[in-house]
């Protein structure tokens, strides 16, 4: 959707709401997701949602308009109309397109925020640059990062984070919360054509601490986890869990 960014930078933001001010189709690309998120909203009873980085507000109105008896907040500093964060905790808060537009250094102090308001998130994310240029010369994607570096910063502040893909192969989305695998069949069922493979591979490791709970049973209730994670049948699955991914990744670059 639009950038978000901490108001310890406040050249960033003032770069960003200039952008807002000067190009109205900037930060009015949220409603992309509406389809998977009204499905999310619904399968969770989500009653205070928070579109955190909301740009010009589009997704807002638009679930505004479906759930006209819930609360809908947006909040994106570089646009006056949503400069203030006003609610204090969400069931659902939204980030899309957002992370990538915050320094690094700044993503910690946004990410602990963001857990703060909910343990509850839908992210979306772009792991290649924009092609915006801000007023002082930078990419507008300014924390340029893979899947796997950015699943790690969202687990720190989590606990928990899902990686899929996206349509766009430099785009994927983390949630931070269980979802069953019906609901991302409908969603991958009219957009991707390896959703399939992604899916069997959820299904089988859902995340790590799951399996971490999981293997003990296979192995009898096993409870010494330092004993079992040093085990030969734990880096094996562990080899294994990296080679679906790896494999995942490569499908996605031929069928996109």
């Amino acid at each position: 959707m639009s950038v978000h960014n901490s108001t310890t930078d406040e050249k960033l933001t003032a770069h960003y709401t200039h952008i807002h001010e000067t190009n109205m189709s900037y930060g009015a690309g949220g409603t992309g997701y509406l389809k998977i998120l009204k499905s999310i909203i619904d399968f969770m009873g989500a009653k205070i949602i928070l579109d955190y980085g909301c740009g010009k507000g589009g997704l807002v109105y638009a679930l505004r308009e479906i759930y006209p008896e819930r609360e809908v907040h947006g909040y994106d500093p570089s646009n006056p109309e949503f400069g203030s964060l006003n609610i204090e905790k969400a069931d659902l808060v939204i980030c899309t397109d957002v992370l990538e537009h915050i320094p690094e250094n700044i993503l910690p102090s946004v990410l602990e925020k963001i857990a703060d308001l909910s343990s509850a998130c839908f992210f979306s994310l772009h792991h290649g640059k924009a092609a915006t240029i801000l007023p002082d010369g930078r990419n507008a994607h300014c924390t340029i990062k893979d899947k796997t570096w950015y699943e790690q910063l969202i687990r720190k502040y989590f606990g928990f984070a899902t990686m899929l893909p996206l349509h766009i192969p430099r785009e994927s989305m983390a949630l931070t919360f269980w979802i069953p695998d019906e609901l991302l069949e409908s969603f991958y069922g009219e957009t991707q054509d390896f959703a399939p493979v992604e899916i069997m591979i959820k299904r089988i490791w859902r995340s790590q601490k799951q399996m971490e709970r999981q293997i003990p049973i296979l192995l009898g209730a096993t409870r010494d986890m330092e004993a079992l994670k040093n085990s030969r049948l734990f880096r094996i699955l562990v080899l294994l869990r990296k080679l679906f991914y790896f494999v995942a990744g490569r499908f996605t670059r031929k069928t996109s």
